[in-house]
Order: structure tokens, then C-alpha cells, then sequence
């Protein structure tokens, strides 16, 4: 398995640098997020029709018609977790114009098809397109490998998996402050995200020394500090 962690090379010039190339690969990754997105959606299907109760998305749904209604989060509902995820239930209850779990259920399914692209792009960067394509797919099938109650429901760690994955591949390239913000984000959907912290700042750190990390931890601190 390649671990290196030396920031990413720049492509060769016939790899990128023509614009058919990039019209290309755009083209090619847009077609791999519909193919995920779509497999995701067919995956998902049954939590439409099949009830399935999880205590995530009870405490989820109350805390958001809370939020809609006006009240404060943590003193008219309250709960451990970071608050990131009720309001985006809230947000989605207003998109939708309802308080049914089908709507976050939806979100649910974009989280993890954005989490599958970017698996898929990185391992496409490392391995070529087959190789995309088999990352892509073995995340949905990976997401929906539970318990239906779990597999089909849109708790808090659906939610973190974008900024944790976002947050690796952007320490990879070498970018610290956003990966820091990426691991915020996920410690903002549940707490647990804060462990990406560690694998960023090794890879910061062979990249950057000292400076990236620095960087990491200001993106990190930043969100929190804001949000607090």
C-alpha cells in the first residue's frame, strides 16, 4: 500500500493542461458522483418505506422544531452532541416545508455520496480511474452494511464523514489551515471528529513542520472559538 505522505505532484502537462483534458476529467467526475449518487439513492430506498427507529434522529428531529419554533438549543433541548446536525435538520425541515425524516433522510444520502466522491478522487489521484470507481462504490456499500436502524438513518455520524474525509485528503495536498477547518467541521457534526486531528497534524507535519501545524490547529481552533 503507497502511504507516502509528500505533497501531491503536479500532473504532467498531458494529463492536465490541455482544456480537453480538464473538460474531460470534470465530465468523468461528475459522471462517477451521479453513478454514486444514484447507487446511494437505490441503497437507501427502503428507509422511505421500511420504519425503522433510531434514537439519533428522534433527539435530532425534536432539537431542530425547537430551533424552528424559536428556542435555544442546549437550554429548551439539550443534548451531548456538538450542534452542527440539528441545525441542519432544522434547515432541512424548512427547505422541505415538513418535520418527516424523509427530508433528512435526502441529506443523508448526499453526505454520503460526497463522502464516496471524495474517496474516489483520491484514490483515482493514487491509482487511476478503475480504482476511483471501486472506492466509490465499496463507501455506499460500506454506509448501508448495519443494522437498518442504523444503515438507513441520518445520524450524526453520516454528517461527519464529509469534513473527516475532506480534512485527510486536504492535509495530503498539503493545504493545513483547511484541513483544519475540515476536522472542525466534523467535530462539529460529533465530537468524535476531533480524532482526524491526529492523522492531519502527522501529515501537516512531514509536509510543513512546525508552520503546518500551526496552520491545522488555527484552522481547528477557529470554527470552534466562533461557534462557542
Amino acid at each position: 500500500m503507497n502511504t507516502d505522505v509528500a505533497p501531491v505532484p503536479p500532473l504532467s502537462a498531458d494529463a492536465s493542461s490541455t482544456p480537453h483534458a480538464r473538460v474531460a476529467q470534470r465530465r468523468s467526475t461528475l459522471r462517477l458522483f451521479a453513478v454514486l449518487l444514484l447507487l446511494t439513492l437505490a441503497l437507501r430506498t427502503p428507509a422511505f418505506f421500511v420504519q425503522v427507529f433510531n434514537s439519533d434522529e428522534t433527539f435530532l428531529a425534536t432539537q431542530a422544531e425547537v430551533i424552528s419554533d424559536g428556542g435555544n438549543l442546549y437550554e429548551e433541548a439539550a443534548d451531548r452532541k456538538p450542534p452542527l446536525v440539528p441545525y441542519v435538520y432544522a434547515a432541512t425541515f424548512a427547505l422541505f416545508s415538513t418535520t418527516a425524516l424523509w427530508s433528512v433522510r435526502i441529506m443523508a444520502m448526499l453526505a454520503v455520496a460526497l463522502t464516496a466522491l471524495l474517496l474516489a478522487l483520491e484514490a483515482r489521484r493514487r491509482y487511476g480511474p478503475r480504482a476511483a470507481w471501486i472506492a466509490g462504490v465499496l463507501m455506499v456499500l460500506a454506509s448501508i452494511a448495519f443494522a437498518p436502524q442504523d444503515g438507513q438513518a441520518a445520524n450524526f455520524e453520516i454528517f461527519m464523514l464529509p469534513g473527516m474525509t475532506a480534512a485527510v485528503l486536504l492535509a495530503r495536498r498539503g493545504r493545513s489551515f483547511s484541513s483544519g477547518v475540515a476536522v472542525a467541521l466534523a467535530t462539529l457534526a460529533k465530537q468524535t471528529g476531533a480524532a482526524t486531528l491526529i492523522p492531519v497534524l502527522y501529515l501537516v507535519w512531514r509536509q510543513r513542520g512546525r508552520r503546518g501545524a500551526t496552520d491545522a490547529l488555527s484552522g481547528f481552533a477557529l470554527p470552534l472559538a466562533l461557534v462557542a
